[in-house]
């Protein structure tokens, strides 16, 4: 599934077990050839920053572990998509976008460490992860968009950083072991926080804790 290009050839290389798929509009990790079930991703390629294809990973139910490097740019839709074997996820701070379904139905995702450049977390980038117990969601988070966490139903906790803005439709739907809300800001800024339509059906009897007390 070669990325549309408009100006310019584009080619796919192979390095080692990764296929990169490179033309003058960027780099990007196509697709991965090899059979190790933990994966630790190429740093670049030839010294070129890369994101990871849409649909770079997607089905591959021998995966249970991936860790991307510092260096890595973008994460795009439908990257890891239905994983179901995948249990430990690091996404390194040079990261600044997830796109949606990125981890759609990954079944057995628990270690889920997300960094600092992130600031939108998309529709329905974690729905369906039943695995899913505790998030800590990174300081620079501004959105968590529509099903971002939708039928996550192991979630019991998550820390939400000050800086959210805004709650997307049913994002939180059917989380319905949430028992814990952390809140790194206030009650009068929680309660400033856009929230959509559902954002909160059939979550469990979750109780809102917050880091700062207001003034």
């Amino acid at each position: 599934h070669a990325k549309e290009i408009h100006n310019g050839e584009s080619k796919l290389v192979s390095s080692g077990d990764f296929v990169f798929y490179v033309s003058d509009l960027g780099c990007y990790l196509h697709s991965y050839t090899g059979e190790l079930a933990e994966i630790v991703l190429p740093a670049n390629y030839n010294g070129i920053a890369y994101a990871i294809y849409s649909g770079a990973f997607r089905g591959r139910m021998d995966i249970t572990s991936v860790i991307i490097p510092e260096g890595v740019t973008e994460i795009e839709k439908n990257a890891f998509y239905e994983c179901k074997n995948l249990v430990t996820v690091v996404i390194p701070d040079s990261v600044t976008a997830i796109g949606t379904y990125a981890f759609y139905r990954c079944a057995s995702l628990v270690n889920l460490t997300i960094g600092s450049g992130v600031k939108v977390i998309e529709n329905y980038t974690f729905a369906v992860c039943t695995s899913l117990t505790n998030v800590i969601l990174p300081a620079g988070i501004t959105s968590i968009n529509e099903r971002a966490f939708s039928d996550a139903e192991a979630l019991q906790s998550i820390t939400i950083p000050a800086g959210v803005t805004s709650i997307g439709n049913n994002a939180f739907r059917n989380c319905e072991n949430l028992c814990e809300i952390i809140f790194l800001g206030t009650e009068v800024e929680w309660s400033a926080i856009s929230k959509g339509s559902y954002w909160n059906y059939g979550t469990g009897s979750y109780k809102v804790t917050y880091a700062e007390n207001d003034e």
